[in-house]
């Protein structure tokens, strides 16, 4: 009867809110020390979409995000748009 219960993994209490915050205070530390420039507001969403239950599935969605940002801003270098 054991085998048939699937085994399920719980993340420790709070790990994912204490990593959120930590994130949302990096990406506000970013634009402090950039002098206010740029949009916070982006980073910090990036970050709420990043975040997962588990620190592996962070990793592989954020090496995702970086891959899919990296892709697609190589597409925009090569296939402007406007005027030629």
């Amino acid at each position: 009867m054991d085998n048939l219960r699937p085994h399920l993994e719980f993340p420790a209490l709070g790990q994912r809110i204490i990593r959120t915050v930590v994130g949302i205070f990096l990406c506000y530390l970013v634009y402090y020390f950039r002098g206010g420039h740029g949009t916070v507001f982006f980073a910090v969403l990036a970050v709420l979409q990043c975040i997962q239950p588990y620190m592996k599935s962070s990793f592989d969605m954020a090496k995702q995000k970086v891959c899919w940002n990296l892709h697609r801003g190589g597409m925009g270098i090569c296939h402007p748009v406007g005027d030629p």
